[in-house]
């Protein structure tokens, strides 16, 4: 059979012409699209790698700041031969200093600990004129609030570092730095303030940064697994504890938990209820201080275990995470 012969005239010919022409157009610019992807992702790989390699393992960038720059800043700030190495730990919202291994039996105290706030101008020089000073404490026993300064006034957003013995605008004092090899941060947060924000800090322990240093921001939100307190025990005991003490906070409530389960949630203030006298109204609370008396009076494992690092009798070494911040424990007889 014969093919069939088609006659086209010269419009359609013109016209079928021009559909191709476009159709090819469209091909050409996808690929040249797909080829400017392709070069932007290998570009960006390499800004990416050349960023990593320009970047020092362990250094905390400050002021936002790069990290070359931050050393320039931690250059004005920390004096090698004005260094403090230390030892430290976190009690619910206090930090602890000690000049040597942290040993709640035999402590060496770093005393008149307050935080600077790290400051520069256009030029990154040290503002001295603005330095901002807060939380002289006269002794280990009181601990430094990691949210509010001595007025009880959050502290202002910014990165602090903390100093020991006499600071002024000439004379910045002993700067404290971590003594043991830590590579950690931590996160803790404060209640909701009046505006509903949050202060949430940060503490960088880092082996190799000039200086311990604290951060400083307002958030509004708790992360997953961050509470403002857990309260253990029976759950209808628990939830009118919440109700008078916790209203509108995140509260975790449970009728018991392990040391490890204990470990892992992050607050600031654990809570125990246990029963003592069923006509009992008092609702007798009472806890261990840190580093007082109370220490040596208590053999009440709930609180001892809760001590965190603090404490040698804490938490067992399966999930000892060396520096873990201790929750500051209460019990409620009922």
């Amino acid at each position: 059979m014969a093919d069939e012969i088609i006659d086209y005239n010269e419009e359609e010919l013109m016209t079928k012409l021009r559909a191709k022409r476009r159709f090819r157009g469209l091909l050409i610019a996808i690929n040249f699209v797909l080829l400017g992807y392709l070069i932007y992702q290998i570009g960006s790989s390499i800004a990416n790698l050349v960023k990593s390699a320009k970047k020092v393992e362990g250094i905390v960038a400050i002021l936002d700041k790069s990290q070359k720059e931050s050393l320039g800043i931690y250059d004005q700030y920390v004096k090698e031969d004005k260094v403090l190495d230390c030892d430290f730990a976190i009690y619910g919202e206090k930090i602890y200093f000690t000049k040597d291994v942290f040993n709640k039996r035999n402590l060496k105290p770093v005393d008149d600990v307050q935080i600077l706030k790290m400051e520069t101008d256009s030029d990154n020089t040290i503002f001295r004129e603005a330095l901002h000073y807060d939380n002289v404490e006269p002794s280990l026993n009181s601990g430094i609030s990691l949210l509010y300064d001595k007025q009880n006034k959050p502290l202002e957003q910014g990165d602090y570092l903390f100093y020991s013995d006499y600071v002024s605008t000439q004379d910045f004092g002993n700067v404290l730095r971590v003594k043991n090899q830590l590579d950690m941060q931590y996160e803790i947060y404060s209640k909701p303030l009046e505006n509903d924000m949050r202060i949430k800090t940060t503490i960088y322990a880092y082996k190799h940064n000039p200086a311990l240093v604290m951060n400083i921001e307002y958030v509004t939100v708790l992360p997953d697994n961050y509470y403002d307190a857990i309260i253990i025990g029976d759950e209808d005991k628990a939830t009118i504890w919440k109700n008078e003490h916790f209203k509108d906070l995140q509260v975790l409530i449970k009728n018991e938990m392990s040391e490890k389960e204990m470990f892992e949630v992050h607050t600031s203030e654990i809570y125990k209820i246990v029963d003592d006298v069923e006509d009992n109204q008092e609702h007798i609370i009472y806890s261990s201080s840190l580093l007082n008396d109370g220490y040596q009076n208590s053999d009440n494992r709930f609180i001892i275990q809760n001590y965190g690092y603090a404490n040698n009798d804490g938490y067992m070494s399966e999930f000892n995470n060396e520096h873990y911040v201790g929750k500051k424990a209460y019990i409620i007889e009922w």
